[in-house]
């Protein structure tokens, strides 16, 4: 599915998850990775023009939050990914649908 995303330039991020990926990169991984090898690899995903945080993207993750018993963090992801007309997410973190 992800070189589908990049053949096709389909792909969408949020910068959110760009955060976290350098958060965990640099810091969770053992050993972690260098700052400016995570750094590059996040900038390889500018070109998807992540979702920035908005009134509407926060508006649309408390009512994730609260219909669907999710984190905090992954109703951002949610929200984002409707403002962003996304069909589907892909994620670790959810169960299938």
């Amino acid at each position: 599915m992800a070189k589908a995303l990049w053949s096709t330039r389909c792909g969408r991020s949020s910068f959110q998850v760009l955060a976290e990926f350098y958060v965990a990169a640099t810091r969770k991984l053992s050993p972690p990775v260098e700052p400016e090898r995570a750094q590059r690899y996040a900038r390889t995903l500018f070109p998807w023009e992540p979702i920035t945080t908005t009134a509407a993207v926060l508006e649309g993750a408390w009512v994730a939050q609260q219909r669907h018993q999710l984190s905090w963090w992954d109703s951002l992801i949610v929200s984002a990914a409707r403002a962003s007309g996304c069909r589907y997410l892909l994620s670790e973190d959810f169960r299938h649908g």
